[in-house]
């Protein structure tokens, strides 16, 4: 086998497994996961795209529900694109709703907010307050199976909706 066709993970079939995404903000399109892996999905759809192109997608899984993922076009054929993952965090974001309480830079002040999805990695709270990024905070995150839990972390992205949160590990503060 030549080195080009060498893949870095095992693929799994998924037939007829919908997805949304969009390409660079345009329009939302539909598709149907051909294969699925660590490293990237194979969509079957009937657009037009290139290679290099950046792809937001929103598909369901058995085992964690709605999953939001990024993307970059490696490939383009008459069938589809294949899309190799790009996000940063290496993790896959969860959908949840869950109330955070949270203070930033060692403030006096707390603030309320909506964890609206998690990772292994961190968290996106829905929140009106506004934050500059590189800000440590902590957080007490109401969870129904664990009670409160306190983590502490980084905001590492500001958005109009709230703020997203990289833990720091081992992020448990007893």
């Amino acid at each position: 086998m030549a080195d080009k066709d060498r893949r870095n993970y095992v693929r799994l079939l998924h037939t007829s497994r919908t997805v949304d995404f969009s390409v660079e903000g345009d329009r939302v399109y539909l598709g149907f996961i051909e294969n699925k892996c660590e490293g990237g999905v194979f969509i079957k759809t009937g657009g037009r795209f290139s290679e290099g192109q950046d792809i937001s997608m929103t598909f369901e899984t058995p085992k964690i529900g709605i999953e939001k993922r990024t993307g970059k076009i490696v490939r383009v054929t008459p069938d589809g694109i294949g899309v190799k993952f790009t996000e940063e965090r290496g993790c896959v974001r969860r959908p949840t709703t869950r109330n955070v309480e949270f203070s930033v830079e060692e403030g006096d002040h707390v603030y309320l907010g909506l964890i609206e999805d998690k990772s292994d990695s961190g968290v996106f709270i829905e929140t009106g307050g506004r934050f500059p990024e590189g800000q440590d905070i902590s957080m007490t995150i109401e969870s129904p199976k664990f009670g409160s839990r306190k983590r502490t972390g980084k905001i590492v992205r500001v958005t109009p909706l709230g703020i997203g949160v990289k833990f720091n590990y081992p992020g448990y503060t007893r």
